[in-house]
């Protein structure tokens, strides 16, 4: 196990040193530190798969500040830093990871829905709703992280403002803003309740 893990992260490196040759290569890159930040945390190496994550970050960085891989990234690595104990930096990872959700799906919401039927790839067919996912998984993992640290209020005032953005958002499918709506006052219900 460990040696996959290094050969990986030796044909990263030696990747990484190749001139910058456009966009493809970087998605490579990511790619193959976030199967190998996966494999690493799947076998509960979490100091292992931080590293790896920090340096998928560092590539997707380069994608722009508010690029969905970044926020992916993000939550991988807030997850690992919850499950080392870390929940400073898991909470600061997660945060940052829902503002570039939250601001994707804004954006998302503003442009004209997909015509194409024939598409195959609901991330693609369904931006909003792959988007919506993804951003739900990670604030989970944030109001998780308030709860456990204590930080109701905080927890309580980032659920009024999804609250308050699904309500008052245009274009939201209104199954989707009902899901929304319903998973939100849950998770208020258990925060008020002011325990793990």
């Amino acid at each position: 196990m460990k040696k996959k893990i290094a050969l990986l992260a030796f044909l990263l490196c030696f990747a990484s040193w190749t001139p910058a040759g456009g966009g493809e290569l970087l998605v490579e890159q990511w790619q193959a530190w976030m199967a190998s930040g996966q494999l690493a945390k799947d076998h509960l190496r979490y100091s292992q798969a931080i590293s790896l994550y920090r340096k998928a970050e560092g590539v997707a960085e380069k994608f722009g500040s508010r690029d969905l891989r970044l926020a992916k990234t993000l939550y991988m690595l807030s997850s690992c830093y919850d499950m080392h104990c870390d929940r400073r930096r898991a909470i600061e990872a997660a945060e940052r990871a829902d503002r570039i959700y939250e601001a994707a799906l804004q954006w998302q919401l503003k442009q004209p829905p997909v015509d194409d039927t024939t598409e195959s790839d609901w991330h693609t067919a369904e931006p909003v709703l792959s988007i919506w996912l993804d951003s739900m998984e990670n604030l989970n993992t944030l109001i998780g992280l308030y709860r456990f640290t204590r930080q109701y209020d905080k927890a309580l005032e980032l659920l009024n403002a999804k609250v308050a953005a699904v309500q008052g958002g245009s274009g939201v499918d209104p199954l989707m803003k009902a899901e929304a709506l319903t998973i939100y006052n849950d998770w208020m219900a258990m925060v008020r309740k002011r325990s793990y």
